[in-house]
């Protein structure tokens, strides 16, 4: 009922991201395309529509039994009564067929919105992955009043980590935050830093994660921040178990992962006591500098030594490859390998080979600065960034160089892509967020640019 409710409440408004969202969510389909999860949410109302159909003919089946034994009990001025009612109505047979009629009537208008949904889905799929083998894109930015160090987006919903001044939270298109989340720790209190001004304040956020519920962060002094999506006084706020290093947060599958230093630890929020609980932790080997999820719902870790490790939701070690010669800044996971990237600027995609035979590089390709970031953007693209100032796209399969975002500088700290890889964001400009929007539609652009034809404006081949 509850999601029949839902996308009854969301069909004069199919368009709206925020209410495809919530549709999404509130149907529990939050890993399908956001169209196409709500094509089902729609034949899953209509379903529950026929069954309320059902439940309806049924009962006035039975209240039409329940008529004939009193009438046949009562009095004779009872059945004078019900006679007299009989023809004022449609009999119960014909109540039912034309109920039927109807329920098929409306399920097959449903049906074909689905089907309508679906087919703008694959058609605005394909839109973007010809604009990112064509390289075309529109770029519009977002002023913050802070230096801008990482960012993340999920739905429209886009989060921007600053230098002193904690987390905002907009709406794509908007120039104006939502929401504001404060951090603790001194901004005029210096951490080291892997890129080349040497240091950060550690109030910096070196990390974001949401899930759609929760907002984490890990600052560059090793502090630990979660907040309700909503805003206010974090859940929880964790000081440094290796203060002076990096904190790395990421949300997987209800558990909230955070590495610092040597150490991972694990959260996970207690219905019973309505706080986040620690439930696991583990010590490493060397330093870590980048974890993601890897294909199993555990943890891929990249640590300082060149070691890639494969951990399980528990945080138990299940397999560890030496990758790289130097820091693992940058580690992904797709269904059959990894990409890593290293502090020395090496960018390389590996496939398993399967069992206990380790890995077997596919291709190598090199930034002239530390990667801080890799994600995936529409037709078979992986896009890295790096200190040297670039955004560049490959090729996924082959390596194959489709394109370069030049313009940024040296304190490009992140990268991330919408699921759908229609719109990319990117720091690393100062005081603002640039977004690229693959997706053909105008979300407020300064300037569109074709990179075959326009070799010299900010995308170029």
């Amino acid at each position: 009922g509850r999601g029949s409710l839902a996308v009854w409440a969301a069909l004069p408004v199919l368009d709206a991201p925020a209410t495809t969202a919530a549709v999404t969510q509130e149907l529990g389909l939050l890993r399908t395309p956001p169209r196409l999860a709500l094509a089902s949410g729609i034949l899953l109302a209509a379903g529950g529509l026929r069954r309320r159909g059902q439940l309806a003919r049924d009962g006035r089946r039975r209240c039409c039994a329940a008529r004939c034994a009193v009438g046949s009990a009562g009095s004779a001025k009872e059945e004078a009564a019900e006679s007299e009612d009989a023809p004022k109505g449609e009999s119960g047979a014909a109540s039912s067929s034309k109920a039927i009629a109807e329920d098929s009537a409306l399920l097959a208008e449903l049906r074909s919105r689905a089907n309508l949904l679906a087919a703008e889905e694959e058609e605005q799929a394909e839109e973007v992955a010809f604009n990112w083998q064509e390289g075309r894109a529109m770029v519009a930015s977002l002023a913050v009043d802070d230096w801008v160090r990482r960012v993340t987006i999920l739905g429209d919903d886009l989060f921007v980590g600053t230098a002193s001044s904690g987390v905002r939270r907009y709406r794509v298109g908007e120039q104006s935050a939502r929401q504001r989340y404060e951090v603790g720790g001194d901004p005029m209190q210096a951490v080291v830093a892997d890129h080349p001004a040497g240091s950060d304040p550690e109030t910096s956020v070196t990390s974001l994660s949401f899930d759609g519920r929760w907002l984490a962060a890990g600052l560059a002094g090793g502090r630990l921040h979660i907040w309700a999506a909503e805003g206010g006084e974090p859940v929880l706020e964790e000081a440094p178990t290796d203060p002076g290093f990096n904190c790395f947060v990421l949300f997987v599958d209800g558990h909230l992962f955070a590495a610092s230093g040597k150490s991972i630890r694990r959260w996970t929020f207690s219905k019973d006591t309505g706080k986040f609980e620690r439930d696991a932790s583990t010590k490493l080997s060397s330093r870590v500098h980048s974890i993601s999820q890897s294909s199993a719902g555990g943890l891929v870790v990249g640590l300082g030594d060149g070691t890639l490790e494969v951990r399980s939701p528990e945080l138990k070690l299940v397999q560890d490859f030496n990758v790289h010669n130097g820091p693992v800044s940058v580690v992904a996971a797709y269904d059959r390998g990894f990409v890593t990237g290293a502090a020395s600027g090496q960018l390389v995609r590996w496939n398993l080979r399967g069992g206990d035979e380790g890995l077997e590089e596919v291709w190598r390709k090199t930034h002239s600065g530390r990667i801080v970031g890799t994600a995936f953007g529409g037709g078979d693209t992986l896009i890295s960034g790096a200190l040297d100032g670039t955004v560049r796209a490959w090729d996924f399969a082959t390596g194959e160089s489709k394109f370069n975002i030049p313009g940024h500088k040296a304190w490009l700290g992140s990268i991330c892509t919408q699921a759908n890889g229609g719109l990319l964001v990117t720091d690393g400009r100062d005081n603002a967020v640039y977004m690229y929007d693959f997706r053909g539609s105008n979300i407020g652009a300064e300037e569109q640019f074709e990179v075959r034809y326009e070799p010299n404006m900010h995308v170029q081949r």
